[in-house]
């Protein structure tokens, strides 16, 4: 039995309806039960105004443990609080398909599930308070994948994630109080590549080294308009301003590339964290407007990094600087490159 039959019976199986067009069979505007299950016949219909997040709750619960899409129309769906299990793919119409949270823990969550899927969601916060730091927040989940989504309104973070592998990809977050997207807490293996970021208090954050949080893949992602404030009750700590308008935080075994970074209140890229920084190389990025353009770590203990080719324009505090923490301690290290021997600072542009 080839693949397609396969999977139409299981669609079949779940629905009580036999899908009336196939991925293998050519069609005009094909229905969304020839790309997996459509979720009103399992009852969840967009519009109407009414919380729907039990129904939706157990179409993905169905769903995930046959290990088929769900696929969600054009419209607005009030829900909140959607925990998903291993295997879920939630699929909606880019643009189109809008969750809009009711309120709960967060938006969607998810913990230990490994396999889970978004793609082509318009997640709306609404600027609502939630129990954790994220709208999108997961947790212990391997293979994870957030494609070409759009996550925005946040009222705290946009998509945090604590110990989590996978990749997130061609997503827009915008309108967020605190971090976009937030990796960290002994993950192994994150690729934050190709996503649109704009207005936020950080940008991209893969740290917690110390916790065991290293290999990172940052990659063509454009980031602008951050703030120099984060929200209220979030890190109370932080007064010195390091962690509040950066636009790409890393610190350990991670390639920073081909990013565009304008309008950071304080830093473009920050590299390290005292002692914790190792094997890092920032290459080929622009910098736009950042009063300090790339600040990287140059407390003793601190591992090696390899700074080259970027292009810094209004850089008005330093271009390239070493810090011991939240303090500068070296200028301009375009002018010395050799001053730090785990450092590799060359052929970057400064105007």
């Amino acid at each position: 039995m080839d693949i397609n039959r396969r999977r139409l019976i299981v669609v079949s199986a779940l629905t009580g309806a036999v899908p009336t067009a196939t991925l293998a069979t050519p069609a005009v505007a094909a229905p969304l039960s020839a790309f997996g299950v459509d979720a009103t016949q399992l009852g969840v219909r967009a519009g109407g105004g009414a919380d729907q997040s039990n129904m939706l709750q157990a179409a993905i619960d169905k769903t995930a443990g046959a290990r088929v899409p769900l696929m969600l129309g054009p419209g607005e769906y009030r829900v909140g609080g959607l925990k998903l299990p291993r295997g879920t793919q939630l699929i909606g119409v880019r643009g189109a398909t809008r969750l809009v949270f009711t309120g709960g823990a967060a938006l969607i969550s998810a913990r230990g599930a490994d396999y889970v899927t978004l793609a082509g969601l318009v997640l709306e916060g609404g600027g609502r308070a939630m129990e954790v730091n994220g709208l999108l927040y997961f947790a212990e989940c391997g293979d994870l994948r957030i494609m070409d989504c759009e996550v925005i309104n946040s009222g705290r973070s946009g998509i945090r994630l604590e110990a989590v592998q996978g990749a997130i990809s061609g997503t827009t977050v915008a309108k967020t109080a605190d971090v976009t997207i937030y990796s960290e807490f002994g993950f192994e293996g994150a690729v934050i590549a190709n996503n649109t970021i704009d207005g936020a208090a950080l940008g991209i954050v893969a740290c917690n080294f110390n916790e065991g949080g290293r290999l990172a893949v940052v990659e063509g992602n454009l980031i602008r308009n951050l703030k120099p404030k984060r929200p209220a009750g979030t890190d109370p700590g932080d007064g010195a301003g390091i962690g509040i308008g950066i636009g790409i935080g890393i610190e350990a075994d991670a390639s920073v590339t081909g990013n565009v970074i304008e309008n950071a209140p304080y830093a473009g890229i920050v590299v390290g964290w005292g002692a914790y920084m190792r094997d890092v190389s920032v290459v080929g990025n622009a910098v736009r407007c950042a009063p300090l353009g790339i600040a990287v770590s140059v407390t003793s203990g601190a591992g090696t990094a390899v700074i080259t080719g970027n292009l810094i324009s209004g850089a008005s505090r330093g271009a390239i600087v070493g810090m011991d923490h939240a303090k500068v301690v070296a200028g301009d290290l375009s002018q010395e490159p050799a001053r730090y021997a785990n450092l590799q600072v060359s052929g970057n542009r400064m105007r």
